[in-house]
Order: structure tokens, then sequence, then C-alpha cells
């Protein structure tokens, strides 16, 4: 092994972030444009201390998915995002392409990232190696196993 032994998931809880994509099996995590919510940071690997929230990212990328002109994502919207972070409306739309869509939610290590200037997330400008994948069917599986109740509208 390349120097990380994982004695106990619990043993790394405080140092771990979540980043959530469509690619499934990867080792390391790559520097990429991301949405214009880090515009400022360039280009980045961008995770979130909330799995909920980097579940919401499962699906993103494998749509094209535009952003509107208020800049949200037309597939889906936090209903309430901070009052109500376990509810998520997802456009009807999309929910055969969501279902038939595998992804993967990256555990990464947080020493390997710096706090974002305007949102609550972390970026990383270097390669990140991932320490754990965790495999979903689609998005609705990745969003309901972490607890957030799915509506189709």
């Amino acid at each position: 092994m390349s120097g990380y032994q994982i004695v106990s998931e619990a043993l790394i809880e405080p140092f771990k972030l979540y980043h959530g994509s469509p690619v499934q099996n990867l080792k390391t995590l790559n520097p990429s444009r991301i949405s214009s919510n880090n515009h400022h940071d360039g280009v980045v690997v961008s995770a979130t201390e909330d799995i909920k929230y980097a579940a919401a990212f499962t699906f993103k990328n494998s749509t094209g998915d535009k952003l509107d002109k208020r800049g949200r994502h037309t597939w889906y919207s936090w209903r309430g995002f901070t009052d109500d972070a376990n509810v998520i409306n997802i456009n009807s739309k999309f929910k055969n392409l969501i279902l038939k869509t595998p992804c993967s939610i990256y555990i990464v290590d947080k020493k390997h990232f710096s706090k974002s200037k305007d949102y609550d997330e972390y970026i990383s400008t270097n390669p990140v190696r991932v320490i754990k994948e965790l495999k979903y069917k689609n998005t609705i599986e990745a969003l309901e196993k972490n607890g957030v109740e799915v509506r189709f509208i």
C-alpha cells in the first residue's frame, strides 16, 4: 500500500470530505473546470463535509446540466436547501436518465483541501487520492441512502 492504512472508518471521520460523481472506479480525483459556483477558484477538485450535498452532484455532469439565468441547476432544486436539506425536488423529465446512470460518492482526505472563498465546500488545485468509493445504482439511490427525500416535480 502507499503509506495509507485504514484501520476503522470511524478513525477517519473528522478528516474526510465527500465528492459526488457520475463516474465510477476512480482512484484519483483530478481538477476539472466546474460549475459557475467556483469560477473564481479556477480548475479544482471540489468536496464537501455533507454527504447529502455530495449526493446531489452524482448526476450533474452526466447530463450536460446547464445553469438557468439565476445560476440554478435545471434538473433539481433543494427545497429550501438551508432550511430543509433533507428534501430535493427533481425535474421529472430527467427521471429515466437518472435511474439508468450509475454514480459514486468518493471519500477523500480533508488535509488536501482548503475552504472555498465563498461557498460551503472545499477545493484542491491538485489531484486527490480517493480513500474509499461508495457506489450507487443511480443518484436517487445515493440521495435516499443518505437521508434525502426525493420528489419528482
